[in-house]
């Protein structure tokens, strides 16, 4: 079965690896929080989160990649830490999508 990629809307965190954002999970906005990182050639594991209904579709879909506005980073920084409501739990594999030199954009194959 060929991989399906999804969006990536925006990095809350990264370091060395994807570890917190918004991304399409089955084509509906999710937030994901790294819970193992990647290790040799396995990918890292991550707990998606649906966007609570409160955040309109728009608002996430236009933020900055690498500069989500505060109410979507405080949003994503609320549900790391264990805190949360209980979650599907994913391996993530992150691609760059580039038209230059610097990645534009990012997606993302959830397994």
């Amino acid at each position: 079965m060929p991989m399906r990629f999804e969006p990536v809307y925006t990095f809350v965190e990264y370091r060395e690896a994807a570890r917190a954002g918004v991304a399409e999970y089955e084509g509906r906005p999710h937030i994901f929080v790294i819970e193992q990182a990647p290790t040799g050639e396995s990918p890292a594991v991550y707990s998606l989160f649906p966007v609570p209904l409160h955040c309109t579709f728009p608002e996430v879909a236009d933020a900055n990649l690498w500069d989500p506005p505060e109410d979507i980073r405080r949003l994503v920084l609320s549900f790391m830490g264990g805190a949360s409501p209980p979650a599907l739990r994913k391996l993530g594999t992150f691609q760059p999508v580039s038209c230059g030199h610097a990645p534009d954009s990012f997606e993302v194959c959830w397994q």
